[in-house]
Order: structure tokens, then C-alpha cells, then sequence
């Protein structure tokens, strides 16, 4: 398990960081539970392979870029759909 804490910032941004990448996450199978501050995670033994939605963020982009690099076949990060 991995507990992210401290970042409360990260959701009064542009957007609200925690809850795309906690999405962006899930849609990878990762089971995650959002905090008001960051989020828990739990690992998994593979990532599945999805279409991900950056939001316009290249900071999202780069995080599903680098989870789909470990995913169990290709990733596709896209803006918008």
C-alpha cells in the first residue's frame, strides 16, 4: 500500500489533480481511495492497457504515459474525446 498525503494543493489548481490521477489510476485497475490530501493506493500485479483522457494536462499525460510503459499491452493517452 502506498498513502500519498500532504498534497491538498493538488486540488485547488487549475484542476483538480488528485481526482484525475486517482481516476486515470483506476482506469488502469489500480484500487484507490481519494483523501482529502492525496489518496491510498493499492497495488496490483499488472495494469490493463486503457484510453486515458490527459484533461488537457500534460502532467496526467506523463503519469498515464509511464503507467501504460508497465500496462499488459499499449496505452493511449489522449485530450478530450
Amino acid at each position: 500500500m502506498t498513502v500519498i498525503s500532504g498534497a491538498q494543493d493538488l486540488r485547488a489548481k487549475e484542476s483538480d489533480r488528485i481526482a484525475s490521477t486517482a481516476a486515470m489510476l483506476r482506469a488502469f485497475g489500480v484500487r484507490v481511495t481519494e483523501t482529502e490530501d492525496g489518496m491510498v493506493l493499492e497495488g496490483i500485479s499488472r495494469l490493463r492497457a486503457v484510453r486515458v483522457d490527459s484533461h488537457g494536462d500534460h502532467r496526467i499525460a506523463m503519469t498515464a504515459a509511464v503507467a501504460g510503459a508497465c500496462a499488459a499491452e499499449g496505452t493511449t493517452v489522449v485530450e478530450g474525446w
